[in-house]
């Protein structure tokens, strides 16, 4: 009995270390993260939103993210890869592009 109290002591001292170290490690990366020492409620949120923001204005090669930017990103995207789909040059489509290779590939199969 008393080495099953040592080892339950043991397995709780561990884990209260453990708790501890992650603790600590969560805190040391959302200071990187957010580039501040001291967290406020919200800083996370507000940091990734200017990081997703950059990243949009980026994509679309503009200076600041408008509203709007990632759908015309997205959009572009995806009539890009129609694009190379239908043996196109990126920036050729034309509404249907999809529909007509869909149907030759069909017909083909």
């Amino acid at each position: 009995l008393v080495e099953d109290d040592e080892w339950l002591g043991l397995g709780m001292e561990l884990a209260i270390v453990l708790r501890s170290a992650i603790r600590e490690s969560t805190k040391g990366s959302v200071r990187e993260f957010i580039g501040k020492d001291e967290y406020e409620f919200g800083d996370v949120s507000v940091e990734a939103d200017k990081r997703v923001k950059a990243a949009v204005a980026e994509l679309r090669g503009k200076s600041e993210y408008e509203l709007g930017d990632l759908s015309k990103a997205l959009d572009q995207i995806a009539k890009d890869e129609v694009c190379k789909l239908a043996g196109k040059e990126p920036g050729e489509y034309e509404f249907g592009d999809l529909s007509i290779e869909i149907d030759k590939r069909v017909k083909a199969a």
